[in-house]
């Protein structure tokens, strides 16, 4: 599957990003005003990974794959990456390392967690 990223003045496809298997769920866009060399796109799939990108190459910077089901949501700031997993997992990742910090349960009943 392919994540594009458009320029907002001119409408025009700027860069494209290659590398999930299945359909995307969650795209995040990191920029660092003051270090444009890491800002990335953060990116999750069906596929079951967690995919971050540097902006500038269009590489694939790393790959996080420790969900069994499929992902709808990834989010970032400077310190952890968290997703969330059909099964309604919750995963906590460190930034960098790149180590799993947290892991809940699945709940095949979401009033479990209420």
């Amino acid at each position: 599957m392919v994540i594009s990223l458009w320029s907002a003045n001119s409408a025009k496809k700027i860069k494209q990003f290659l590398g999930h298997e299945n359909r995307v769920e969650s795209v995040q866009l990191r920029v660092y005003e003051d270090d444009y060399k890491h800002n990335i796109i953060l990116s999750c799939s069906k596929d079951r990974k967690i995919k971050y990108w540097n902006i500038k190459s269009g590489r694939c910077i790393r790959t996080l794959s420790a969900n069994t089901d499929p992902l709808n949501c990834a989010h970032c700031n400077d310190m952890i990456i968290a997703s969330t997993s059909t099964d309604g997992a919750v995963k906590i990742w460190d930034f960098n390392p790149h180590a799993l910090l947290f892991s809940t349960s699945t709940f095949h009943n979401y009033h479990q967690i209420l």
